[in-house]
């Protein structure tokens, strides 16, 4: 009975399955009104996750009161990427989310 317990564990948990480590950098879905041009695309997170990272993002992309500059509390730095594109890298600690965010 061990040794199919066993067997069966193997089988269904294929070598190298391990979770992802928290310092690797994860795609997360896009933010912003469906069916727009308008949004955060390219979304990654870093020592968070992205849940967690969406969430910072809706809450401040839909705060017409928020900084231009990024999330409150964050440490964000912009880069043109074309005339209507920009790549945002932002930092709290040893966090980190970017995203592409194109302009109309």
């Amino acid at each position: 009975m061990i040794l199919l317990t066993l067997a069966l564990t193997a089988a269904v948990a294929p070598a190298g399955a391990a979770p992802v480590p928290a310092h690797v950098a994860r795609s997360c879905a896009d933010v912003g009104p469906p069916q727009s041009d308008v949004g955060l695309y390219k979304i990654w997170a870093q020592r968070l996750s992205c849940r967690r990272a969406r969430s910072i993002l809706k809450k401040w992309y839909y705060d017409r009161s928020a900084p231009d500059s990024g999330p409150s509390g964050w440490a964000c730095r912009t880069f043109s990427r074309g005339q209507y594109t920009l790549r945002t890298y932002c930092f709290q600690g040893r966090k980190k989310i970017s995203y592409t965010q194109y302009l109309a």
